[in-house]
C-alpha cells in the first residue's frame, strides 16, 4: 500500500492516520506529520522515530516544500534530496507528482536514493507550469537529470 495524505480545511480536525496501521510508503509533508503527532517543537527525526513505534512502514517520505524531501526506511536509513524548483510559477500539485514517481520507482525496485532523487526532479519540473497542465514524459526527467548532472562536473 502506497498512501500520500492532505491535510486541509474539510478534514482538519478528523485529519487521521492511525487507520493506516501497515504501509509499504507514506507520502506526508511535515505539516501533516506535526498535526498528527501534534508537535511543533522537535526535529522531523524525532517524530519519525515516534512515528515508527506506533505504525509499521517500509518507507515514510517527508516532504518539505522548497527545503527539499527526506525518505526514512524502516531499516534505520535516511536520504535527503534538495527541492528543484529554482523559480517555481505554481507549486500546487508538486506533492502529487513526488509521490507518484517514488511510488512507482520504490514498486519497480529501484534505490530508495534515487528514486527520491527522480521523485524530487519530477516534482520540480512540475512547478513550472500553471495549473494542471504538467503532463512528466520521459524525455524531460532525463533533460533534467542531465542539467543537474553537468552543473556538478
Amino acid at each position: 500500500i502506497y498512501i500520500n495524505t492532505q491535510l486541509n480545511s474539510f478534514n482538519y480536525g478528523s485529519h487521521n492516520l492511525r487507520k493506516f496501521r501497515k504501509v509499504n510508503t507514506l507520502c506526508i509533508n511535515e505539516g501533516e506529520l506535526r498535526y498528527e503527532l501534534r508537535d511543533k517543537k522537535n526535529s522531523i527525526h524525532y517524530l519519525v522515530n515516534k512515528y515508527k513505534k506506533k505504525f509499521k512502514f517500509k518507507n515514510l517520505v517527508v516532504t518539505q516544500g522548497k527545503y527539499g524531501a527526506t525518505l526514512f526506511s524502516n531499516r534505520n536509513k535516511k536520504f535527503f534530496c534538495p527541492a528543484f524548483d529554482v523559480n517555481p510559477i505554481d507549486t500546487i500539485g508538486s506533492g502529487d507528482t513526488l509521490f507518484t514517481v517514488i511510488s512507482l520507482c520504490l514498486a519497480a525496485g529501484i534505490n530508495p536514493e534515487l528514486s527520491l532523487l527522480f521523485s524530487s526532479v519530477a516534482a520540480g519540473l512540475s512547478t513550472q507550469n500553471m495549473g494542471n497542465n504538467f503532463k512528466l514524459n520521459m524525455s524531460s526527467l532525463e533533460s533534467q537529470l542531465n542539467s543537474l548532472l553537468v552543473k556538478q562536473n
